[in-house]
């Protein structure tokens, strides 16, 4: 999936003004059962933001949360440790991984952490490069949150992995790999879908407002994108062609509910004026 350069500086310049990475979020329950005995279903998604990369693999081997609460429950606590190799660059334009599905008990968690193991790697214009992940990350990347869980309910939780901002070249042309993860409350947060016309355009979107973001790109077939994760609220959706042929775009007040899908149709990205640009060269 090789994207141009100059569009990804785009993204990510917008990516730093507006993404509020590791930040705090509220995940509240979202449906009940009835036999609880005080335990509450828990599952972790992922999903990702573009990136400039043909593949990330990212191998995960466990995912804990954590409680501070008073009491045997304080610690760490294991919701999934079977390991699992996410190829993170097939997770664009709406797709997501299903990473844990298990029970915890009982309470307010305030952070999720992820182990990850080795054979992490990053391939770029068909090189493969191995991931070095620093010594500080290897005992796990914790991720702030504030997750209340109460008995008998189901929680889920996305994680929104921004591939470009987290593989860092070194100097000595080193492969880092420092994972900048989003949290957001999977089912409680809202969606945009389109479709982009002309597909030729091979269009970014990335939607944001003063609170949050999110990213993708259409897809290079039929042109279809979607835009997952966001809070509840009014966003513009900013539309970049990376053909130089086509105008980007600029779609305002578009607003999104929570647990709602909001249809933007097809978006038709203008053709720029070749001819008058021609004309123009010659003086």
């Amino acid at each position: 999936m090789s994207k141009a350069i100059t569009l990804q500086n785009k993204i990510i310049r917008l990516f730093i003004t507006i993404l509020i990475a590791f930040g705090l979020f509220s995940l509240q329950a979202c449906s009940n059962h009835s036999n609880d005995n005080g335990q509450a279903h828990v599952q972790v998604h992922m999903t990702d933001s573009p990136a400039n990369f043909d593949a990330l693999i990212v191998n995960i081997t466990r995912i804990e949360a954590h409680t501070s609460g008073a009491g045997a429950n304080n610690g760490w606590h294991v919701i999934s440790d079977t390991p699992v190799k996410v190829n993170i660059m097939n997770l664009t334009n709406g797709q997501t991984k299903l990473l844990a599905n298990n029970q915890l008990k009982s309470d307010n968690y305030d952070a999720i952490r992820l182990v990850l193991g080795t054979g992490n790697k990053v391939v770029i214009g068909g090189q493969t490069h191995a991931l070095k992940v620093p010594s500080g990350m290897q005992s796990g990347i914790k991720i702030n949150t504030n997750m209340n869980l109460s008995g008998g309910q189901n929680t889920n939780i996305l994680l929104e992995f921004n591939a470009s901002a987290s593989v860092v070249l070194t100097g000595n042309l080193t492969y880092i790999l420092k994972p900048v993860i989003h949290v957001v409350n999977y089912k409680e947060e809202g969606n945009i879908d389109g479709t982009i016309n002309p597909v030729k355009a091979d269009a970014a979107l990335i939607a944001s407002n003063s609170q949050d973001t999110t990213a993708t790109y259409a897809d290079t077939t039929s042109g279809k994108f979607k835009l997952v994760g966001l809070q509840a609220g009014t966003y513009n959706v900013h539309v970049y062609s990376n053909s130089k042929a086509y105008n980007d775009t600029t779609l305002t007040n578009i607003k999104v509910n929570a647990n709602a899908n909001t249809k933007l149709g097809t978006v038709t990205l203008s053709s720029k004026d070749t001819t008058k640009t021609a004309t123009m060269a010659r003086y």
